[in-house]
Parts: structure tokens; C-alpha cells; sequence
């Protein structure tokens, strides 16, 4: 006799935003989020002045281009140091403070980045990319999530085309368990821009969160078509087709997940549960419990570690009824 044994839950697979290259484009920046990690922030630089490495006429606006130019060759000191020269010159030069506050976001410095966005919107309230910037600090860093979602409301009302405005709002409506906003958002991003891998994992999530399980598996599988490299792409899917009873098609997928990521413990255990749950496997599922209880361990997740072990002594006791 084989006793149920629930499965883990779904993951948000929350993304990092780790930095920008630099284009010639306008002074309005815009941030572009690409495959799961990278964001790209087009420049606020004019196309029509070349970007130089020495000052010509120390003015600000010198100082502030041979910044970004560092910033593009990855000299984030020295593009920082230009940066607050610039501001120096001229303390009302919000797109400086846009430029100077992300660099600060990237390298973990939430407060001075947080300090010089909301100076850059004193001065500029116009700046859309100043908005989702500080949204994004007070979502990740500050548990202002409410305040966030303000910051992006607002930067949707600046710039309504900004396909990463609403992945960003989606993904802070869906953490505050506002699915059908989240979804809605994830929608428009994905009307503005068709490939956002991320938008499809998020409305993946958020069709999940409301009992959409066939909706879920369609916005997954559309993820795994720009990306099928992810492996929480097919964990998730994996725990949708599971509770949608498509028991083959979900094994298949931690299988999968498991190839890409050898060390993804949810993902042993999910298959474990699977193959005691529904083939009986017991052999298979103890090796697999087994293989999730010590990458818990040597992860210093004791609890589930704990109740790891709890699922191979039940399978044990149950297999001698």
C-alpha cells in the first residue's frame, strides 16, 4: 500500500536586474528587460553627440557623456565619478541622477540608488525609467511594495508602451496576490512585446494562482519555446501538469528540470512524489527523496530536509502494511 505524498509548490523564479549596455538613442531612457536576468537600459544619450573619453569643456553635460561611455566599457568607478561631477556642475541634471542611481542599484547600493531616483524625480516628475527604477527598489529592498506599485502605475501613465513597465508591475501585483491585475499586465507586455520569456513565466504563475491549470501549461510551454534552457520553467509546469493529473507529462518535466539544473532539489523531490503517488515505484521514489534529502542538507534547508526524511520512513512503513 502506497500513501499520498504532496507535492512542492510552484517557483516565482525571481529574476535580477544586473545591469545595462549602453546605445545612442534619446535622453529619455528606457529600460529593456532580455531573457531572465539582464536588463538593458538604452542610453539617455542624444544621437547626434559622439561620446568622448576626455572632457572637452568640463561642462556637465561632458562629464555626464564620458560617464556613460565608461559605463559601456564597464568602468563603473570612473563612469560614477563623472556622474557626480556632472551633478556638481549642475545640481538640476536629473538624467544624471537616473544614470548615477542605477549604477548604484547594480552594484547593491539600494539607499544611495533609492536617494539620487526619487531626487531625479523631484526634479524631473516626467521620467518614466526613474519611476520603475525606484519601484523596483521598493519591491526588492524596502517592503514597499503598495508604494511601489505606484511608482509603476505612474511610469505606465508617463510612457503606456514601456513593455517592461508592466512586467514589473505584474510581477509586484502577482507577489501582492492580485492575479487578474498580474495577468492583465503580463498580457499588455506580452501585446507591446511577443518573446518576453519572463512574461510568460509570470502569467504561468498567476493563471496557476487562480485555477487556470490549462492556461498555466499553455503560458509555460510558450516560455520553454523562447527559452528552453530555464529549468524552473519546467518545474512549474511540472507541478501545473501534475495537479491538471497529466502525471507522464509532469515527470517528464522534473526529468527535464533535472538535466538542466543536476542539483535541483524540488525538483527529486517532486518526482519522487510522483512516482510513489502515481506508478508505485518505490525503489525509484527513495532514491530520489534520498538525493533531495542531502542537497537540502548541504543547502542548510533543514526543514526540508526534515521533512524529506519524514517521506522516506512513511514510504518504508507503508510498504510493510
Amino acid at each position: 500500500m502506497y500513501g499520498t505524498i504532496a507535492l512542492l509548490f510552484r517557483e516565482a523564479g525571481v529574476w535580477e536586474y544586473r545591469g545595462f549596455t549602453i546605445e545612442e538613442t534619446t535622453f529619455d531612457g528606457i529600460m529593456n528587460v532580455i531573457s531572465s536576468s539582464v536588463v538593458v537600459l538604452v542610453s539617455l544619450v542624444a544621437p547626434t553627440i559622439s561620446i568622448a573619453n576626455e572632457v572637452s569643456t568640463g561642462s556637465a553635460i561632458d562629464y555626464y557623456l564620458r560617464g556613460a561611455n565608461h559605463y559601456q566599457q564597464g568602468n563603473l568607478t570612473q563612469a560614477l565619478e563623472d556622474f557626480t561631477q556632472a551633478i556638481a556642475l549642475d545640481p538640476t541634471y536629473a538624467e544624471a541622477y537616473v544614470y548615477r542611481g542605477f549604477i548604484s542599484y547594480q552594484q547593491s547600493h539600494f539607499d544611495r540608488a533609492f536617494a539620487d531616483l526619487s531626487h531625479a524625480i523631484d526634479l524631473d516628475p516626467r521620467h518614466p525609467t526613474a519611476y520603475v527604477y525606484r519601484g523596483l527598489i521598493r519591491h526588492q529592498h524596502r517592503s514597499e511594495s503598495l508604494e511601489a506599485l505606484v511608482d509603476l502605475t505612474q511610469a505606465i501613465t508617463l510612457a503606456p508602451n514601456r513593455s517592461e513597465a508592466y512586467l514589473v508591475r505584474g510581477d509586484i501585483q502577482a507577489d501582492l496576490g492580485h492575479y487578474s491585475g498580474a495577468i492583465a499586465d503580463y498580457n499588455r507586455t506580452l501585446q507591446l512585446e511577443g518573446d518576453r520569456f519572463q512574461a510568460y513565466l509570470g502569467l504561468g504563475l498567476a493563471r496557476a494562482q487562480i485555477g487556470d491549470l490549462q492556461g498555466s501549461i499553455e503560458a509555460y510551454t510558450q516560455a520553454i519555446q523562447i527559452n528552453p534552457n530555464d529549468s524552473i520553467v519546467y518545474f512549474n509546469r511540472g507541478v501545473a501538469r501534475a495537479e491538471f493529473q497529466q502525471f507522464q507529462e509532469a515527470l517528464a518535466d522534473f526529468n527535464k528540470a533535472i538535466e538542466l539544473e543536476p542539483n535541483y532539489a524540488d525538483a527529486y523531490f517532486n518526482r519522487a512524489a510522483i512516482l510513489n503517488n502515481e506508478f508505485q515505484n518505490r525503489e525509484r521514489s527513495i532514491e530520489d527523496f534520498q538525493r533531495a534529502a542531502r542537497l537540502y542538507r548541504g543547502q542548510g534547508d533543514i526543514l526540508k530536509y526534515e521533512h524529506t526524511l519524514e517521506q522516506i520512513r512513511s514510504i518504508s512503513e507503508w510498504s510493510e502494511i
